[in-house]
Parts: C-alpha cells; sequence; structure tokens
C-alpha cells in the first residue's frame, strides 16, 4: 500500500509529492533533501497495521499541503527496501530490488522469521526473564510453552537449560548466512572444555559467583531489545547475506529511513558488549594453548584480568595473533568508527546521504565520512556477528549452573 502526500519546504517554497509505502512496524522516518534549496526535510509516520490506517506525527522543514497544483517534484519513499542510489526510474523501490536474492522464496521466508522473531518472539522472552525474576513458576512455564519448550522446570538447573534452548533458538533467525562463524565458536568452546575440563569449569564458576556472567547477560538483552525497535528500518540490509555478491553492491543502495540518532548509540552499545565477549573467548584460547585462563600473545601471554582491563579499541591488536577466532573478532571491532559516531559531533549528512564523524588522535582533529547505507551495514553485522559469539556466554552460563554434557 502507498500513501500521496505533498509539501512544500519552509525554506525556499520548493513542492515535493511523497509517495510513501506503507510498512509493517510501528512507526517510520523519512529524510531527504529539498529539491530547491538543499536543507533537510524529515518525517514520521505512526503506523497501524492491524487496523490498516496511519497518521503523519512528525515534520521537520516543510509544511504538508493540500494540494497538488504545480508541484513537478516526486520522491518514493519505501522503509523495507534498499533504494537504488544511481536509477531513479522505477515505479516504487519494492519493484526494482523485490528479485536481488538468489533465491527469493528464501530470502522472503527468512525475513518473514525474523520479523517475528523482533516483534513477537522476543516480547516473549522478556515476559519469562521478568516471571523468573518474580518467582512465578506458573506463569513461566506458561510462557516457555508458547515458545515452544516442553522439559520441566524443577530445579535452577532445568531453568538454565530452558535460557539457553530459549536464547538458541531466538538467535539462530539472525545467525542465518553465519554457519562458519557459529561452527568455530562451537568448536573452540569444546576444544578447550576437552583439554582443560576442571580447569575451564573453575574459571566459568568465577565469572558466575562474580556476577560478571550476570552482568554480559543483561548487557546482551539490552542490545536485543534495543535491536527489536531498530530491524523494522535495518532489515532491507539482509540482502546482502543472499544475493550474489558479484553482481551486486550495498554501495547503490540506500536506505529511505534515515535514523542515526537511533542507530549510532545502538552501534556503541552493540560495539561494547561485543569486545566483552571476546574476553571469554581469548581465554578459553588461553586454556587451549597453554592450560589456564590466560590469554596468548605473539610472545608470552597475560592474565585474563589484564587482557579484560584493556581499552577495547586495543583488544584486536592482542585477538589477531589468535587465528582460530581473529576472523570473528577483528573485523568487527572498528574502534575509529566507534569513537567518531560515539561524539556528539558525530551527524547524519542528508545532502551526501552520509554519516560525518570527527577522531581526535595525535594529529588532532580528523573529519571522516561512511556513505548512510555501510554505516547500517556495520550495524547490521555487528548485531549479527553478538548473536553468533552469544555462544560463549551459553557455555559458561550452563556449566555453572550444573549442566552435562555437549551444551553447544
Amino acid at each position: 500500500m502507498t500513501n500521496r502526500n505533498a509539501l512544500k519546504c519552509n525554506e525556499c517554497g520548493t513542492g515535493t509529492v511523497t509517495r510513501t509505502a506503507i510498512g509493517h512496524g510501528d512507526y517510520q522516518e523519512f529524510a531527504f533533501p529539498c529539491p530547491g534549496c538543499g536543507i533537510e526535510i524529515r518525517f514520521g509516520m505512526n503506523l497501524y497495521p492491524n487496523e490498516a490506517r496511519w497518521e503523519y506525527v512528525k515534520i521537520v522543514n516543510a509544511t504538508w499541503v493540500d494540494s497538488e497544483d504545480g508541484i513537478t517534484n516526486e520522491i518514493k519513499l519505501d522503509g523495507e527496501s534498499l533504494i537504488p542510489v544511481h536509477d531513479k526510474d522505477f515505479l516504487m523501490p519494492f519493484m526494482k530490488t523485490v528479485f536481488l536474492a538468489k533465491d527469493r522464496e528464501t530470502f522472503m521466508g527468512h525475513q518473514g522469521l525474523r520479523f517475528v522473531a523482533t516483534t513477537s518472539i522476543w516480547p516473549m522472552i522478556e515476559k519469562i526473564l521478568h516471571y523468573h525474576e518474580n518467582g512465578n513458576t506458573s506463569l513461566l512455564t506458561k510462557s516457555l510453552k508458547e515458545v515452544g519448550y516442553e522439559a520441566s522446570l524443577d530445579t535452577e538447573k532445568d531453568f538454565a537449560s530452558a535460557l539457553i534452548w530459549v536464547f538458541d533458538r531466538y538467535g539462530v533467525f539472525f545467525r542465518m548466512r553465519r554457519d562458519g562463524d557459529e561452527q568455530t565458536v562451537r568448536q573452540r568452546i569444546n576444544l578447550a572444555e576437552s583439554i582443560e575440563t576442571k580447569g575451564v569449569r573453575d574459571f566459568y564458576a568465577l565469572l558466575n559467583s562474580s556476577g560478571k556472567l550476570d552482568q554480559l547477560f543483561r548487557q546482551a538483552n539490552a542490545i536485543r531489545k534495543s535491536w527489536a525497535r531498530l530491524y523494522s528500518f535495518l532489515f532491507p540490509i539482509f540482502n546482502l547475506y543472499y544475493w550474489d555478491s558479484k553482481n551486486h553492491n550495498l554501495t547503490d543502495y540506500t536506505l529511505c529511513q534515515k535514523r542515526f540518532d537511533e542507530t549510532k548509540q545502538f552501534y556503541v552499545d552493540c560495539f561494547e558488549t561485543f569486545c566483552r565477549f571476546s574476553n571469554l573467548s581469548a581465554a578459553l584460547e588461553g586454556f587451549i594453548f597453554l592450560g589456564q585462563a590466560c590469554v596468548p600473545k605473539k610472545t608470552g601471554s597475560m592474565t585474563f584480568e589484564e587482557y579484560e582491563g584493556l581499552p577495547n579499541g586495543s583488544k584486536p591488536n592482542i585477538l589477531k595473533n589468535l587465528s582460530a577466532i581473529a576472523g570473528i573478532f577483528v573485523p568487527y571491532i572498528d574502534s575509529k568508527l566507534r569513537n567518531g559516531v560515539g561524539h556528539h559531533s558525530a551527524r547524519y549528512v542528508v545532502k551526501s546521504d552520509t554519516i560525518s564523524y570527527i577522531n581526535h588522535g595525535k594529529k588532532g582533529d580528523q573529519e571522516f565520512s561512511i556513505p548512510y547505507i555501510s554505516f547500517c551495514e556495520k550495524v547490521v553485522q555487528l548485531y549479527v556477528q553478538l548473536e553468533t559469539v552469544f555462544f560463549y556466554w551459553a557455555a559458561a552460563y550452563g556449566r555453572s549452573h550444573g549442566i552435562e554434557g555437549k551444551i553447544v
């Protein structure tokens, strides 16, 4: 469904007809440069899919007008499709990009599952966590059955098994197409346990008793809560996992929902939490190579506490020497981008459709920019990788709660 609405720029009076596809989320927000003076025009819409209605709730630097008379400019907006940057000759973006994936049926099926995960399953998981914290066993059992978990819940160990099962099933919606990294993570966890069983379990128990596992779990779930809100406009990025990369390049497209203010804090939070998962991973490499909870270096080693205390931006210098896990972490720890977008001066530039940010270094302040679509790609890839490394928490949590046998 598409809705037409005309507006005029408050600065120069230039008119534009907006043709906006009505999405499936509860809110969408668009931005584009005025065709006359180039100033950013932005508007938002509340959506009510179950009632088949919507309302315009925000407009910046423009005013809605009742008539399209004399207006020759038109912009086509679709918050759930990639938007071609160079080719503007299409009816609506969906019609131009619907067949980008090599297997459209698989892609659309997976997109639907991810949408259900963020809109329906995540709220159910939040209820599960709430009922457990409040000791409401009957509602906890009911909620777990609603997500497909049927085993008994007689002990805390039973709940630990349930929790690991729930988050594995939730994460799989987003780990699709990341089988190689997922398999590596599972293998390294199990290898460390097989080489130094008691040491690894003692290490897990220490992390649990110190509260570090609980802190990591809560941080990861705060990320998931934010992700459930952001997914509704970021999900076109998932095309890149399904198309032929030889024939398509993401920089030939953009997203027309320009929501940098929301995504930049998410990226920073996700970055910090992701780096904390590397603490567990690096320590397990210590058990594999040196038989203890330390972190191997190019020459010698450092204690777990020393690695844990490093600035996150410095951790890739250690991780790059751990060949088995370097590819899982290092490509996603972009500290320059993290520091840049985390600064209050970072901004979206509508004319160039880029993110502009400043890094402070020994050479003074340096200004950088990245295409908006590329920043959104990094946001999506970082979250997907966070779900991949979550297995490290699952193994530690499971063992510290007495679960035997294979966990991951």
